[in-house]
């Protein structure tokens, strides 16, 4: 009892990886090829705790004015400057919004 080696925690993960995969062939399935700077999950289903929903419905309260400055022809910098937000909130709040500003105001 005491004379027998225990076996690597390592090399237990790995035969039970290697179980998993084998089992995982056998039902029938196969590996799903991803590409690079793709995500397998859908970025509208990942959960939000409780601090980024709170976040979210903050910045919610700023799409209207967004899209109003938008439509009229502003670009991002003249929508961040009114509503006295930084660029990079305004630009991210345009896009989770579909919101599309002009290039230039010249």
């Amino acid at each position: 009892m005491f004379d027998e080696p225990i076996p690597h925690p390592r090399e237990l993960i790995i035969s039970e990886l290697e179980k998993s995969k084998a089992q995982f062939f056998a039902d029938g399935r196969t590996i799903q090829k991803i590409p690079t700077g793709k995500s397998g999950t859908d970025p509208k289903l990942v959960l939000l705790n409780s601090h980024q929903k709170k976040q979210q419905i903050i910045r919610a309260e700023f799409v209207p004015a967004l899209r109003k400055i938008a439509t009229a022809g502003g670009t991002l910098k003249d929508a961040a400057k009114a509503l006295k937000l930084r660029e990079a909130r305004a630009r991210m709040i345009a896009a989770e919004n579909g919101i599309i500003f002009s290039i230039n105001s010249d």
